[in-house]
């Protein structure tokens, strides 16, 4: 074989190789692919839910109905209010069942002051003025909250001593000569009195609260 042809048939055979070599390679798409687990994945962020507007006349309807004629009415039907020489007052009974209970009166004024500026916010919201007003005006969200603060305020002191007033009550239940009184029925009377009180002035203050929550952000509508 001459040179030439040598040389030739050499680079048919290589051509063939690299041919080979190509054909039998997978292509690209069809590789692993490798993934690095040590990188931090980006969780997807959750959409963030519309807030609905909070409108004037839902805080005027929550102020009249849930409190006023709600919460607050039934709390002074079972725990009326009276005013005894100038003093606005709360009078329980104690016992259960014969005709010997005790009694007991506790200051009420924190009470009846809640209920004036309850009463004075319902109007603003309402009216756009107070009950001792003529004319009505703009409506100023932080003149309503001002009144509904005081009145949250106040119930909060007349919760707060509501546990001196238990105290002195066990303790003259304790103490008493008659035998209708002084035994663990009136004792408990008196507690689980307390506590319906205490729960009830905690509901009207905890509504309050939500109110003056949403006040800032109510709009007109």
């Amino acid at each position: 074989m001459n040179k030439d042809k040598f040389l030739a048939l050499s680079g048919i055979i290589l051509l063939l190789t690299i041919s080979f070599v190509a054909c039998s390679k997978p292509p690209a798409s069809e590789l692993p692919t490798t993934t690095d687990e040590s990188l931090p994945v980006s969780p997807a962020r959750p959409e963030e839910p519309e807030e609905r507007p909070i409108y004037i006349s839902s805080i005027a309807y929550e102020v009249k109905h849930r409190i006023l004629l709600g919460d607050l009415e039934d709390f002074l039907k079972k725990y009326p209010i009276k005013q005894v020489e100038e003093e606005w007052t709360q009078e329980f009974h104690f016992g259960r069942g014969g005709n010997v209970y005790m009694g007991s009166r506790i200051p009420a004024d924190y009470v009846y002051q809640a209920k004036v500026h309850i009463e004075n916010a319902n109007s603003l919201l309402t009216k756009g003025k107070l009950s001792t007003e003529i004319e009505s005006r703009p409506l100023d969200k932080n003149e309503v909250a001002k009144e509904l603060e005081e009145a949250k305020s106040l119930l909060m002191e007349q919760r707060s001593s509501s546990s001196t007033w238990e105290e002195k009550d066990i303790e003259w239940a304790k103490q008493s000569d008659v035998s209708e009184i002084n035994n663990e029925q009136t004792i408990l009377d008196i507690i689980e009195t307390y506590d319906d009180y205490r729960q009830k002035l905690s509901e009207m203050i905890t509504t309050l609260d939500r109110i003056l929550s949403d006040l800032p952000k109510a709009i007109e509508g």
